[in-house]
């Protein structure tokens, strides 16, 4: 059960910031090279980690990770916050990643 709530959480979080563009207030909004540069890094270490945990899904450790790195892949988008703002999107943003959070915290390892 739990794999299958982490695989909904990521398809929720990969469906998300495919309609979001978004930075902090140290990346240009129009720099999406490093936007891009930076979402891909994080999604490679959610993977990564998705890759560990399904080839031992009975390891609390692994899912652990996994809600780790999901987290950070959260925390990199909240960073990111203010080129939502800037496209008048911050509310829905904002609830977004909450709700995404709110799922994340649902998942027990």
């Amino acid at each position: 059960m739990k794999v299958l709530k982490i695989n909904s959480f990521i398809l929720f979080c990969a469906l998300f910031f495919s309609f979001t563009s978004c930075s902090n207030d140290d990346v240009d909004c129009s720099d999406t090279q490093t936007i891009d540069n930076l979402v891909e890094n994080q999604l490679n270490e959610v993977t990564d980690a998705l890759t560990a945990f399904s080839n031992n899904p009975n390891d609390t450790g692994l899912c652990n990770n996994v809600k780790n790195e999901l987290q950070n892949f959260l925390d990199l988008l909240r960073d990111y916050e203010s080129c939502a703002e800037e496209d008048g999107q911050g509310d829905e943003f904002r609830s977004q990643i909450t709700d995404a959070e709110n799922q994340l915290a649902e998942i027990d390892c």
